[in-house]
């Protein structure tokens, strides 16, 4: 038994973050923005996720960026363009 709290259990419940969105400029990020948003609170509710930040990079530049769920569930914080994460092996 964890004495971490609870992942969001329903993507309802990890929206997106109002402190972590940006809107594209880009065309075809615009156009796969609302199944980038989908899919990754599906995700976080699928893998029981408090938390996590996405982002498009096109030509070296960042294009479109959005926070979701919660990067502190005890406060009920949410993620943010100073959010820190901590990062396991990716590769």
């Amino acid at each position: 038994m964890s004495d971490s709290p609870a992942a969001p259990a329903a993507a309802s419940e990890a929206a997106p973050a109002p402190g972590l969105s940006q809107e594209s400029g880009d065309p075809a990020a615009a156009a796969a923005e609302p199944k980038l948003r989908r899919r990754l609170a599906e995700l976080l509710a699928q893998h029981r996720l408090a938390g996590a930040s996405a982002g498009v990079v096109r030509d070296q530049t960042l294009v479109w960026a959005a926070g979701f769920g919660f990067a502190d569930l005890e406060a009920a914080r949410r993620p943010d363009a100073d959010t820190v994460y901590r990062v396991a092996s990716i590769s």
